[in-house]
């Protein structure tokens, strides 16, 4: 798999702030490649849901104007956040959009998001010079590549692969899916 263009907007809920990126990554960056492809993997062989295309502006956009995907996904992002925020149930997380070319040439277009976990991990401090070794709590580790998406589109060819968790926001039902066809432009 070879990186055309990746890049990841951070939607961090818990201090209501969006920090977009003003520039992609690095396609050569091996620990990027790496994340990335085990990502695709395991989109490719889990469970989602297919629809064309032609019915979802949004999306379509993003693949067939390559030159302001980095424009189209900060508006993603935007909205994205907009759409999410007051919904107590769902997280926050990066919003981690791509664009490669497979092994058999195929270029693939898609976007996943992050979910935050929480892990804890030491910490070394000074108090009144006196070293403290404590336990701190990280509330933004992102997911490791391999473990399951719950949200995010995959386009091949003219089809649009989506996983989308159902969520509760606030009693009316809410998802990746309705979001990204209602969102129009």
């Amino acid at each position: 798999m070879r990186i055309l263009t990746a890049v990841v907007h951070v939607l961090d809920k818990d201090s209501g702030n969006v920090v977009l990126s003003h520039k992609d990554m690095d396609p050569n960056d091996v620990v990027v490649e790496e994340y990335l492809q085990k990502v695709v993997q395991k989109f490719v062989n889990s469970e989602y849901t297919e629809t064309a295309l032609d019915d979802c502006p949004i999306v379509k956009s993003l693949v067939d104007d390559p030159a302001s995907f980095m424009d189209q996904t900060t508006e993603l992002s935007l909205a994205f956040f907009e759409a999410i925020k007051g919904a107590e149930k769902i997280g926050g997380g990066d919003l981690l959009f791509f664009r490669v070319e497979n092994d058999d040439l195929a270029e693939l277009t898609g976007m996943v998001k992050l979910d935050y976990n929480a892990k804890y991990l030491h910490t070394i401090e000074y108090q009144d010079d006196v070293l403290v070794n404590t336990i701190i709590q990280n509330k933004t580790i992102l997911p490791s590549p391999v473990q399951t998406i719950n949200d995010g589109f995959l386009v091949i060819g003219n089809t649009i692969r989506v996983r989308s968790k159902k969520y509760d926001n606030n009693g009316e039902d809410w998802s990746l899916r309705k979001y990204s066809k209602d969102s129009g432009r």
